[in-house]
């Protein structure tokens, strides 16, 4: 059985109509596979951005203990055992195929895959926009890959045209035919993204693959904020940046809509144990019987900094609780809860509420549990800073 990893850079909750039926453009092709497979309205990411978020879903882990917790200068650690590294001992060839950069190599992540398709500026594959951003377009070497041996295979396919600042690789008919001018400047053509992924690249996609024999994986790596909080992403946890879609294609299950809250880091572990492959890791089964555990995000933070300004806060049932400064010198403050059912655009922040704050006291509990391993990777990363500032004045220049 192969599985096909497929994730969308950016994708909100509400950006395909199979979630959100009241959307003005149609998802039609995602759809579809919806219709086929299994749909999760409330799976929540790890982190706002993509290089954490990603790793989190092929470890397992969340990010405190695979490492990957800022932008810049990590790598995942190296002792923990990737999902795609257990897939290559049942002999699966694993690839990955990734649209910006050289996100597989700069964090750490090569030894997931037995080939990786990704390029640096200059390459073939990359096209440089007004803005700066870089997109890498695989459907090319995907077709070719697919095309080899016959052995099962992972393959991971990041889209990262929905990114803000690709607005110059969309064809100029979806620009025009799907630009949103009621949304700020860097988001207006956000839609015609997502209307390009659905009408040309999902197509695509699907004819390479043999769906009898295959898993699909649709899903994202965060949100968009579209400027209502913050900018774009990474530094808030509202749903906007966090609740992601995801569709599960299993040729063994039936089509059905799954409502429980879950984590992004439950979906590759409960795929491979659905393959008879025995319990791997430890997850939540979202295939089939759901655990009901809190869901752990954070935001990322700025490296190199002795009091970085941080949040981290988990999503159970209904509740959503978010702590802020949750760092080596500063103070732990219990900043944000949210009641989801009834305020699902997380305006009526109820921190105070002394009711709210005892119906909630075993998600504080639970976060709180956390605080030992964020401030142990924060200090490491205050070491690595000394560390890293010697390297600098070693090749001269401090």
């Amino acid at each position: 059985m192969d599985i096909l990893y497929v994730t969308v850079d950016c994708a909100r909750h509400d950006a395909f109509s199979c979630f959100n039926p009241g959307l003005k453009h149609k998802t039609h092709n995602i759809d579809k596979l919806a219709e086929k497979g299994i749909l999760y309205t409330q799976c929540r990411s790890t982190a706002p951005f993509t290089p954490s978020s990603h790793i989190s879903q092929f470890t397992g882990l969340n990010p405190y203990d695979h490492g990957v917790r800022t932008m810049y200068g990590v790598k995942m650690r190296e002792d923990i055992e990737t999902l795609p590294e257990l897939l290559k001992q049942r002999d699966y060839e694993t690839a990955a195929f990734t649209g910006f950069g050289n996100l597989v190599s700069y964090y750490g992540m090569n030894r997931m895959f037995d080939k990786v398709y990704e390029t640096v500026p200059g390459c073939k594959g990359w096209r440089k926009n007004p803005v700066g951003w870089l997109g890498y377009d695989w459907r090319k070497e995907f077709k070719e890959y697919m095309r080899g041996n016959n052995k099962s295979k992972f393959v991971w396919l990041h889209y990262f045209f929905a990114h803000t600042g690709s607005d110059a690789m969309i064809p100029p008919v979806y620009r025009t035919q799907y630009r949103d001018e009621s949304k700020p400047e860097l988001f207006e053509n956000y839609h015609a993204k997502i209307q390009w992924f659905d009408k040309e690249w999902l197509p695509f996609i699907l004819e390479q693959v043999d769906m009898s024999n295959t898993i699909i994986v649709l899903t994202a790596d965060h949100g968009e904020d579209f400027g209502k909080f913050e900018e774009s992403h990474g530094k808030e946890l509202k749903d906007l940046t966090i609740r992601i879609p995801l569709i599960i294609y299993h040729p063994d299950y039936m089509h059905e809509t799954k409502a429980e809250p879950i984590s992004a880091i439950d979906i590759l572990p409960s795929i491979m144990n659905s393959l008879d492959m025995g319990t791997m890791v430890k997850h939540n089964g979202i295939l089939e019987d759901y655990i009901y555990l809190p869901a752990y995000f954070e935001t990322w933070r700025t490296r190199y900094t002795e009091a970085p300004v941080f949040r981290c806060g988990m999503c159970c049932g209904e509740w959503k609780v978010i702590y802020k400064g949750a760092g080596l010198k500063e103070e732990k403050k219990l900043d944000e809860i949210y009641h989801l059912t009834v305020d699902k655009n997380e305006e009526k922040n109820l921190a105070e509420n002394p009711n709210v704050l005892d119906a909630t006291k075993p998600i504080q509990i639970a976060i709180e549990s956390t605080f030992d391993k964020l401030d142990i990777c924060i200090k490491k990363d205050t070491e690595d800073k000394h560390k890293f500032e010697q390297s600098l004045k070693n090749l001269g220049y401090m």
